[in-house]
């Protein structure tokens, strides 16, 4: 049997609020940015998808 629990609150809710945060300092200072999350195994794609990006463009510490 199925049981429905009601959902009070989004549990990502805090992220979604950490998110805009981040969103808007970001955009304060100017800065152009990129979401880098990827899911597992793409690493390797990845990086070499940002090696193709201009150096202007991307900073690696």
């Amino acid at each position: 049997m199925t049981q429905r629990i009601p959902v009070i609150e989004n549990i990502l809710d805090a992220d979604d609020r950490l998110a805009e945060e981040n969103r808007a300092c970001i955009e304060a200072a100017g800065v152009f940015s990129i979401d880098s999350m990827a899911s597992s195994g793409a690493g390797g794609g990845f990086d070499e998808r940002m090696d193709r990006l201009p150096r202007s463009v991307i900073h690696k510490p």
